[in-house]
């Protein structure tokens, strides 16, 4: 890193970091250990139609703000004032490459195969071990408090979000800092060696970001999700399949849910 004590623009560089790093992760972790309380969706549910669309519309921006903000121009603004790359430079580092983009697209869909077959294998695990299905997944958290037309813009959108931050931002600092510490201590470490080891760590990051209230089984499947995802960035080069993949996911996820609430008429 680069970061210089004595310049002003980089310590709100840090203080937009830190406050992302709060808001994706500290806040998820309060909210699991309980000092925040669960979500009374039951009392959304209850207001008058106009009142129930403007708190939605309002959930909904507050979201998207958040992601632009605190994912997306975050990691743009450290980039910009702490490492003084310019805007190629930003997209070399975040991995956001157009070159053989059909190549692309065929890396993503690949990665949401493997993604659906280690969701499920995990998921008949955990409910082996006792765990209902509501435990293993989250979805019908979020559906509590969105219609599907506010969630589908809501799993479209956050990805792209969520992909450039751990992916892309926090993978290549990591990855640096590791690579740096492996280099200077000699100890036999090669560029792959520390390359696991940021995707392990981004990875265990984006899986405590979706703790539910009370449920850490959720965590641990998308855990496991960035994991692959994040190793299909290193192998690729290209965050793109990564988004590809993600937004794939959970569009996917989202009308299997649709389907089986349909079928047995929750």
């Amino acid at each position: 890193m680069d970061f210089n004590f004595s310049k002003p623009s980089h310590w709100f560089s840090l203080l937009m970091v830190s406050v992302s790093v709060l808001l994706l992760i500290g806040l998820p972790v309060l909210s699991f250990i309980g000092v925040f309380g669960a979500t009374d969706a039951s009392q959304i549910s209850e207001l008058s139609g106009m009142l129930k669309l403007f708190f939605e519309i309002f959930l909904l921006t507050m979201q998207m703000a958040l992601v632009v903000v605190f994912m997306v121009i975050t990691p743009v603004l450290w980039y910009l004032f702490v490492n003084r790359f310019t805007a190629k430079e930003i997209k070399s580092r975040l991995k956001l490459k157009f070159k053989e983009f059909d190549k692309m697209v065929l890396w993503g869909i690949l990665t949401v195969f493997l993604m659906f077959a280690s969701s499920f294998i995990l998921s008949i695990l955990l409910v082996s071990l006792g765990l209902s299905d509501d435990e293993t997944s989250n979805i019908q958290d979020i559906a509590n408090l969105f219609s599907p037309i506010t969630m589908f813009i809501l799993i479209v959108t956050q990805p792209i979000g969520e992909e450039i931050f751990f992916r892309g931002f926090l993978l290549d600092k990591i990855d640096s800092i590791i690579g740096k510490k492996a280099t200077s201590d000699e100890n036999g470490f090669n560029n792959q060696d520390y390359k696991v080891g940021a995707v392990l760590i981004t990875s265990v990051l984006f899986g405590i970001a979706h703790l539910s209230d009370g449920k850490p089984y959720p965590a641990i499947v998308i855990t496991v999700l960035g994991i692959i995802l994040g190793f299909v960035v290193v192998k690729t080069k290209n965050l793109y399949p990564a988004i590809i993949a993600h937004i794939l996911f959970n569009a996917i996820s989202f009308a299997i849910f649709l389907l089986f609430e349909d079928l047995v008429g929750f």
